[in-house]
């Protein structure tokens, strides 16, 4: 009926500090055992903002079981690391969407996070469970994260080339026997003219018309509403 929820927090808003500074909450997803997990960025330790992760039980306190108090980082670069979005594997994994600094110059790429269900590092990706991918040639910005039916996972953004175009990027899911860390750019729009940027990425592998694993993408231009679905496949 839209009134709060008395079992979570007393029904009161829930208000969590995270880091020393700087604290922002980008995605929330909700886990098979109700619990939540939201992802965006604070500053810890460093003077850097990093990743951060938060996982609450059901009555709104934080999961100790995650992490030790129920918050977690990831620190891509030394620079300010970036976590826009949010996806949970079918193994209890979460992956992160986002961008990090590579430390030539001003140069920010698409980077992919990933924890284990007790938000350890999952070193499975990478060595170290962060993935660095550059897709433009000078600034990469993911906001948009999903999975496919297979496992691999596709994120969406814009990347500066003089001036911004939108990206679909896709990797595979690391449960393959190649390198789970061989990216393939599945699609790039991009009006010359003007400023694309995706907003959203959305699967329809399940939709009684399209089976054969299509994808959408909610892109803006300058110039037009970009709806990139014909002839983008993820087969």
């Amino acid at each position: 009926d839209g009134s709060y929820d008395a079992a979570f927090n007393g029904g009161a808003t829930r208000v969590i500090h995270v880091g020393t500074s700087h604290s922002v909450g980008n995605s929330v997803i909700v886990q098979p055992n109700g619990k939540l997990v939201i992802g965006g960025y604070a500053t810890f330790a460093s003077t850097s903002i990093d990743m951060a992760f938060v996982r609450l039980n059901l009555d709104g306190s934080l999961d100790t079981s995650f992490s030790g108090d129920g918050i977690a980082s990831l620190a891509p670069s030394t620079a300010n690391d970036y976590l826009y979005d949010l996806a949970l594997q079918s193994d209890g994994k979460l992956v992160a969407a986002g961008r990090g600094f590579t430390g030539v110059g001003t140069r920010s790429v698409l980077v992919l996070g990933r924890l284990l269900a007790d938000g350890s590092p999952d070193v499975a990706l990478d060595g170290d469970g962060m993935l660095f991918t550059p897709v433009g040639g000078r600034s990469d910005e993911p906001r948009s994260l999903a999975i496919q039916s297979d496992g691999k996972l596709v994120a969406a953004g814009y990347s500066l080339e003089g001036h911004y175009s939108a990206f679909v990027q896709r990797f595979y899911s690391g449960q393959q026997t190649v390198p789970p860390n061989v990216p393939s750019i599945v699609a790039v729009a991009d009006q010359a003219t003007g400023e694309d940027t995706a907003k959203a990425i959305d699967f329809f592998v399940s939709h009684p018309i399209l089976h054969d694993g299509s994808i959408n993408v909610t892109a803006t231009s300058d110039n037009t509403t970009l709806i990139p679905n014909e002839g983008l496949s993820l087969t």
